[in-house]
């Protein structure tokens, strides 16, 4: 997982087929779903501020 998040972030351009581009826009078009992990995680102080 670093790996990944290492080239990731390293990464200016992506590069999509036609085909890919459907599918990302597909996905970033989705209704957003309440996680509640995440929102109970986002709404916790950062370390910083405790």
């Amino acid at each position: 997982m670093t790996r990944a998040e290492d080239t990731l972030a390293d990464r200016r351009v992506f590069r999509l087929d036609d085909a890919a581009w459907n599918e990302f826009t597909a996905i970033l078009d989705r209704p957003a779903k309440c996680i509640p992990e995440l929102a109970a995680l986002l709404n916790e102080p950062a370390p910083w501020d405790k």
